[in-house]
C-alpha cells in the first residue's frame, strides 16, 4: 500500500493514533465562547468515533443542537442522506 508512505498519511496517522503527539483541541472556556449555532450529528452505530464524543461537544456548546441517527455508522451524510441534508437545511434556515 504505497499510500502509507505519504507524509501527508504519515502525519495524520501521527496526529490520531501517537500518544507522544500533542492533540489539538479547544478547552472549555474556549467551546464556551463560540457564539454560533453548531450542529453536531452522530450516527448511533458508529464504531469510529464514540457518540460520547458528540454529547461532551452539545454539552460543552452554548448554542448546539445534538442529532444522533439510528441505525447509521460513521458517515452519516453518506449512510443517512436525506436527514442529514434535512438538519443541514434547518440548521441554515434557522429553524434548528
Amino acid at each position: 500500500m504505497p499510500y502509507i508512505e505519504r507524509a501527508d498519511i504519515k502525519r495524520s496517522h501521527a496526529a490520531m493514533f501517537d500518544p507522544s503527539v500533542p492533540k489539538p483541541g479547544f478547552t472549555e472556556e474556549e467551546m464556551a465562547s463560540i457564539g454560533h449555532k453548531v450542529l453536531c450529528v452522530h450516527g448511533r452505530d458508529d464504531i469510529i468515533v464514540p457518540v460520547q464524543s458528540s454529547t461532551w461537544l452539545a454539552q460543552h456548546l452554548p448554542d448546539a443542537s445534538l442529532h444522533i441517527i439510528p441505525k447509521c455508522g460513521h458517515w452519516t451524510q453518506i449512510e443517512a442522506h436525506d436527514t442529514f441534508i434535512f438538519l443541514l437545511e434547518s440548521l441554515i434556515a434557522g429553524k434548528l
